[in-house]
């Protein structure tokens, strides 16, 4: 697991933390959705057993940022409004 965060010179995690969820896009978040349909606590808690704190959490992750797409996206609608 430790090759996967530091593999491709140990740049993942910084990746990960400075990406420009600015450039998200409604068809980007519709096809994560039909792998986060599911019941969110239920779905991080099997991650958790089967796949470990790392996955669990890329999990998590990817739920924070379709959920701050939606948000977002009315925030922005009411301020052009």
């Amino acid at each position: 697991m430790m090759q996967l965060l530091t593999g491709g010179g140990g740049n993942f995690l910084s990746r990960l933390s400075s990406f420009p969820i600015d450039s998200l896009n409604e068809e980007t978040v519709e096809l994560l959705q039909a792998y986060l349909q599911s019941d969110e606590e239920l779905e991080l808690k099997l991650a958790t057993r089967t796949c470990g704190t790392f996955v669990a959490g890329l999990h998590a992750w990817t739920h924070a940022l379709c959920s701050y797409y939606s948000v977002n996206k009315k925030v922005i609608h009411t301020k052009v409004d």
